[in-house]
């Protein structure tokens, strides 16, 4: 199993702050996921006028069954694509490994 990780940004990428609610996101996170774990953090970044700017991130943890490594990347450029253009973000930040995991 791979597990991804998407850390979404919730500040609209042209005015720097929250223009959805978090109902929003969610809406746009089953549509694209069928399981997977959601966690709210604060995210910090250093803007386009190199300001450090908070925002809500939402933490989106899924597990897929692909080894593929290009079968991989085009589902998350595809849930990526998704994911910006729906939610107004100008980048996702992914983050794929290959645990050892068990279910207990």
């Amino acid at each position: 199993m791979i597990k991804i990780t998407y850390y979404v940004g919730t500040n609209d990428k042209d005015t720097l702050k929250p223009e959805l609610f978090k109902r929003d996101f969610i809406k746009v996170f089953d549509e694209l996921f069928k399981d997977y774990t959601l966690i709210e953090a604060i995210g910090k970044f250093t803007n386009k006028n190199n300001k450090t700017t908070e925002e809500l991130s939402l933490v989106v943890t899924t597990f897929i069954e692909v080894y593929n490594k290009v079968v991989l990347r085009q589902h998350i450029q595809h849930n990526c694509s998704i994911l910006k253009e729906r939610l107004n973000q100008e980048s996702i930040l992914v983050e794929m490994v290959k645990p050892e995991i068990m279910f207990i």
